[in-house]
């Protein structure tokens, strides 16, 4: 929305002066010549070619599950079981199942090899436990 075609026609319509260009520039180019990227050649290489296997998604699942606390579980309720003291659990929102967050943007955005909603996985555990899920999203 604010890159690209847009930026240049901003630019040039006068919406977004130069010199905010040349200090968007300045800061990017400080950076990498303080990490020494133009010190040596870079690697070269595809950007559109696939690099992920199995293993890195096998790790990257591991790093997301370990480094995940979705409730603080206080009064011990969880796991989700059939002790569970209650028979209807209520997920509310978009994130939970329409548009849901997985990853972030920019240089470290990934394609998932899948994507388990947090509607799906509450869903799939309160059902072994014979408890009902009610969705509503947020609109």
């Amino acid at each position: 929305k604010y890159f690209g075609a847009a930026r240049t026609t901003a630019v040039n319509n006068g919406q977004v002066p130069t010199s905010r260009i040349d200090d968007m520039v300045l800061r990017i180019l400080t950076s990498m010549f303080t990490a020494g990227l133009f010190d040596e050649p870079q690697p070269t290489g595809n950007i559109n070619n696939d690099v992920q296997t199995a293993a890195h998604s096998s790790l990257a699942r591991l790093l997301a599950a370990s480094g995940t606390v979705l409730l603080k579980n206080a009064k011990k309720l969880l796991p989700i079981a059939s002790s569970f003291p209650v028979k209807t659990i209520a997920v509310i929102g978009d994130d939970a199942s329409l548009h849901p967050i997985a990853v972030g943007k920019g240089s470290g955005g990934v394609e998932l090899p899948y994507l388990v909603t947090p509607l799906e996985g509450i869903t799939n555990r309160a059902k072994s436990a014979g408890i009902t899920v009610t969705y509503a999203p947020s609109d």
